[in-house]
């Protein structure tokens, strides 16, 4: 089963204020504020290995307590603002 693979942009930097996250395109300026399920999707990015993490496993992780379409399109809003990029599939 192949399991999309997501990163962090190399080309913003953020910051953890209160319980919002600051993201910075370092290239347009633009700044992007994150707050509730956007916030925890990159809480858990941020924490994984390299900022790299499997799409499935942030599902996962909050399906419990967000709704699955709304994580997939929060995510997909992120990849679409270039603060996350897809970096392809891994088999298992």
């Amino acid at each position: 089963m192949k399991k999309e693979i997501v990163k962090f942009s190399d080309k913003i930097s953020w910051q953890y204020l209160d319980d919002k996250i600051f993201v910075i395109d370092e290239i347009t300026e633009n700044v992007t504020i994150f707050k509730g399920v956007s916030a925890e999707i990159w809480s858990i990015i941020s924490c994984s290995e390299f900022g790299v993490c499997e799409v499935e496993k942030l599902i996962v992780k909050l399906s419990s307590t967000f709704n699955t379409e709304n994580i997939i399109s929060r995510i997909e809003s992120m990849i679409k603002k270039k603060l996350l990029i897809r970096i392809g599939d891994k088999c298992d």
